[in-house]
């Protein structure tokens, strides 16, 4: 039995507040609610793939994705997938359905899942910086050495991505290439829409964190929601019309109990990305520093590829490709799936997938 979805009453009251002046506005909460129940009530629980920690350092892990017997994996051509900080790595190991890592691992790569832990219990406050160094490059470094002949492909998923910039722009030699998934690096380009919901936001959220010492999951959890108070009543209504047994089901309630998974940022952290990134656009402005050291694009070397959405309602279009602007080598490719939707979309394998692994392929030689 799941609690989920965590807080349930700001869902509905937001599902409410988007059904104001709507004739049929009842139905749609009944539905909604159902949809709710279902979820709570499910007897599915996503299976992910089968890992083995190869490297790890306080809540940081680097780990090897196992699949069944008789796919040989080539040493010579290694997957990192690097996952954004507020969310658990889940998202890209989903379920048996619909997994990158083991998408990846089928195809014949050592496919290696970085996870970022519970940063909260971390023995000691963590900046960014921190995170960078100590925890992302560190794990990259002992790919390098453990694996010094491979081609080593680095995927970063929204935050994920920006983190393995800084990395990179510390160390380009710690990967061969890098794709950027759904990565924000402009945060005042397109709409405007998540500039503008953190600016509202970001007031209570500091004084959150200053008098919790965190900031916490479902604040940030009510921050995404508010982006599109109706989606909550849409996808909970379309679900309690699933066949519940289907894989669009399963999908979903994969993607739910992911999202149910949001960690608590520290202070430190969080400060940062909500003040530095957001509000002051370091990272795009050039200011980004890592331990006093500019985070320098220009200097990168590797290829580079940018996955990047114009149905992406948290890293806009135009949010996700200034980052070619930095750099001496990229390419950009375009698509029409989600935020969430290019990880567990219907169309996320075909559209997006498989595009980056023949990037990776013409980069591997």
């Amino acid at each position: 039995m799941r609690d989920g979805p965590k807080p349930l009453s700001m869902h509905l009251g937001l599902a409410r507040s988007s059904l104001e002046g709507h004739g049929d506005a009842e139905p749609l909460l009944l539905s909604m609610i159902k949809g709710i129940q279902d979820y709570q009530r499910s007897t599915y629980f996503p299976k992910v793939s089968h890992r083995e920690v190869i490297w790890n350092c306080g809540q940081a892990s680097l780990n090897e994705i196992k699949t069944e017997s008789g796919i040989e994996k080539d040493d010579l051509r290694i997957c990192i997938l690097v996952p954004s900080l507020i969310n658990a790595a889940t998202i890209l190991d989903l379920c048996e359905e619909r997994s990158l890592s083991k998408w990846f691992s089928q195809k014949g790569y050592k496919t290696l899942l970085f996870d970022w832990g519970d940063l909260c219990k971390e023995p000691h406050e963590f900046s960014i910086s921190d995170l960078v160094v100590q925890r992302l490059s560190a794990a990259l470094s002992f790919a390098r050495k453990s694996f010094p002949k491979a081609k080593i492909h680095l995927l970063g998923y929204c935050m994920g991505g920006a983190m393995a910039l800084g990395a990179l722009a510390m160390d380009d030699k710690l990967a061969d290439t890098i794709t950027l998934l759904a990565t924000p690096w402009d945060y005042h380009k397109g709409r405007e829409v998540m500039m503008n919901r953190v600016r509202f936001w970001a007031p209570s959220a500091m004084l959150s964190i200053q008098s919790n010492g965190y900031l916490s999951a479902d604040a940030l959890q009510s921050l995404f929601a508010s982006l599109a108070p109706e989606m909550a009543q849409k996808k909970f209504s379309k679900f309690s019309n699933m066949d519940q047994s289907s894989e669009d089901a399963h999908l979903f309630i994969a993607v739910e109990d992911w999202l149910n998974e949001n960690r608590d940022l520290p202070a430190l952290i969080a400060r940062e990305c909500v003040w530095d990134w957001y509000i002051q656009n370091k990272p795009y402005l050039g200011q980004w520093k890592i331990y006093g050291k500019h985070v320098d694009l220009s200097q990168l070397k590797i290829p580079v590829l940018v996955f990047a959405s114009d149905k992406d309602r948290l890293v806009e279009w135009e949010s996700a490709i200034a980052v070619q602007e930095h750099l001496s080598q990229a390419e950009i490719m375009r698509v029409s799936c989600g935020h969430i939707g290019m990880i567990a979309g219907k169309d996320s394998v075909n559209h997006v997938w498989q595009p980056i692994e023949k990037w990776m392929k013409k980069h591997t030689n």
